[in-house]
């Protein structure tokens, strides 16, 4: 049989694709961007700059979504007021879609009545009311508690009875309100509601325990003080730092060995 040789065949010619003019190699996937890294970018922003240069820089920030999340997250950082505002109004024409609920609107009122700008702080809450946008426990324990500050314990009880009202007051709420009476120096009236946030089984917090035993070590009584902490032990709910340090200051009017004594009890020393 005849055989024919390898290197006598014809190789079949390959054809080079010709390259495509304009192609570039696939980039590699960007990193993701997260929230917390455009909020720092956006207070950055608002605390360098002037509003005149903050606001383009803002508007043409990469990642920074226009919603209640976001925005909140923003104005919670505490930037400068003025340019916390003008961000406030800014978000509700940066994007069509972008409504303020009432995360945004309590992050702003806290900011006004931080600043002491009682005024503008309730006419923000009329103009949310207006929104037919609700309160929750938490918008109407700010205003309580800066209206409070500001010394209108009357107005903020005004706005206790109007979060009765509308909504269910949370534990918080309810600790806000004793305190604001206790230092009003109207203690039956505080352990009143006391009783009834008991009475809506709502459990005390340490923050609860921390407003009375301030309370009580103020007027004097150490002895209460220390069955508070009792009844403290009792329900399982450990001191923190604050109260601790509260407990200590309070009580070394009356010697440092009841102070001592508070503390050993409870097992923190």
């Amino acid at each position: 049989m005849l055989r024919y040789s390898r290197r006598f065949l014809t190789r079949t010619p390959r054809r080079r694709q010709p390259k495509t003019a304009g192609k570039t190699e696939p980039s590699p996937t960007a990193a993701p961007t997260y929230t917390r890294d455009v909020v720092r970018r956006a207070t950055a922003i608002l605390r360098d700059q002037p509003w005149s240069a903050a606001r383009p820089l803002l508007l043409s920030l990469p990642g920074l979504a226009w919603d209640s999340h976001t925005v909140a997250r923003v104005l919670k950082t505490h930037p400068p007021l003025q340019k916390a505002f003008l961000f406030f109004r800014l978000a509700t024409t940066a994007s069509r879609t972008f409504r303020h609920d009432r995360f945004t609107y309590t992050s702003m009122i806290h900011l006004l009545g931080e600043a002491g700008r009682v005024p503008a702080m309730l006419r923000l809450l009329a103009e949310m009311l207006r929104a037919g946008i609700a309160p929750d426990a938490a918008t109407f324990t700010t205003v309580m508690h800066w209206l409070a500050r500001a010394g209108d314990v009357d107005g903020a009880m005004r706005v206790w009875a109007e979060m009765k009202a509308r909504s269910r007051p949370t534990v918080v709420s309810y600790t806000a309100c004793i305190k604001i009476l206790f230092d009003a120096r109207k203690a039956e009236e505080a352990r009143g509601v006391l009783r009834e946030m008991v009475a809506e089984g709502l459990r005390p917090t340490c923050k609860t325990y921390t407003v009375l035993i301030e309370h009580l070590a103020d007027t004097g009584k150490f002895e209460a003080t220390l069955e508070i902490m009792d009844k403290m032990k009792e329900a399982c709910v450990q001191p923190d730092k604050a109260l601790c340090n509260i407990l200590v200051q309070k009580c070394s009017r009356a010697g440092v060995l009841f102070s001592t004594l508070c503390l050993q009890t409870n097992g923190l020393l």
